[in-house]
């Protein structure tokens, strides 16, 4: 008899909320395969309550997950744990993430950056974490509800350790279910690739308030995201980062094939006052520089504007 296979997925917000919805939806009447959700709040009990309504731009649908954990002791261990919280969140997740985990469990961190998933690892010295990055625009709109809304999700996993079967299983079980995810051997950098597109975007557009397609129309603005991009750049190099010759123009690209009126998950959270991730995403490229003898004015002027809270003041926006 076929072993069944356990997936938790920690965290419905939009990326968590469309991965474990595609899962669940998949295989909602498969024994052999188990998707819970760990999920906390307003948020777990509206999925508890009426299940996950998952929007994409193709259709709708509402699913339950096999198991609903409040708290996560109520799920048990599991074979995959896809991490889908902010870098923020690490230190007071671990009790909760750990008892997920068993000895041979593995971690898929779906998060932005570098610094959240180097804080698992540390944390996690006897379990494996395995390495991913996700490009997927969706967030979740109310309690329970999560709206995909780029129309081209797109993930990345692998890991320099990973056993090939135990990753090509995972390979499968997600592409089965509808998410186009793909192993990658040299999945770093494709992890610093990511992390070269949101960073600078999301630095630029929370410290002025500014959609996607606010800055592909201003020739300013998109002028001040390419210096951004070449000081990112500047200390991926000094970090000895393979980076694509033309990634400025690559990182273009996907912004003009994202919808216009796109919004980081950084920007939004900024300006609902709540935690963000100015510090891992912003603070981390400044941090980086300075330790590799590297200068990012530009960065550290955003980084400055946004730490202070004067891009939430109406009468300073755009000074």
């Amino acid at each position: 008899m076929e072993r069944t296979t356990t997936i938790t997925v920690l965290g419905i917000g939009g990326v968590g909320g469309y991965v474990g919805g595609m899962l669940a939806r998949r295989y909602r009447n498969d024994p052999s395969v188990k998707i819970n959700f760990a999920a906390r709040g307003e948020n777990g009990t509206a999925i508890r309550n009426n299940g996950l309504i998952l929007k994409t731009v193709r259709d709708t649908f509402q699913v339950f997950p096999d198991k609903l954990c409040l708290p996560t002791e109520e799920c048990g261990p599991a074979d995959y744990v896809i991490y889908c919280l902010k870098s923020y969140s690490v230190a007071d997740s671990l009790p909760g993430l750990r008892l997920l985990l068993h000895s041979d469990s593995v971690v898929i961190p779906f998060m932005n950056g570098i610094e959240g998933p180097e804080r698992l690892k540390k944390s996690l010295p006897d379990h494996k974490v395995w390495d991913a990055c996700a490009y997927i625009v969706a967030h979740r709109e109310t309690a329970g509800k999560v709206v995909e809304s780029g129309g081209y999700p797109q993930c990345y996993f692998g890991s320099r350790y990973a056993d090939r079967e135990r990753s090509g299983k995972f390979e499968e079980l997600c592409r089965a279910a509808g998410i186009n995810l793909s192993f990658k051997t040299n999945i770093m950098e494709w992890v610093w690739e990511k992390f070269s597109y949101i960073s600078p975007v999301a630095t630029l557009s929370t410290a002025y308030n500014l959609t996607n397609g606010d800055i592909l129309s201003d020739p300013l603005l998109r002028d001040w995201l390419f210096i951004l991009f070449r000081e990112f750049e500047a200390v991926a190099r000094a970090k000895k980062i393979v980076l694509p010759d033309d990634l400025a123009t690559r990182n273009l690209n996907r912004m003009l094939k994202s919808p216009l009126n796109m919004i980081t998950s950084m920007q939004r959270d900024y300006y609902a006052g709540k935690p963000c991730e100015y510090e891992s995403l912003t603070g981390y490229v400044i941090r980086e520089g300075k330790a590799a003898g590297i200068s990012v004015p530009e960065y550290e002027a955003l980084y400055e504007r946004i730490k202070s809270g004067v891009s939430i003041n109406p009468v300073s926006t755009g000074g």
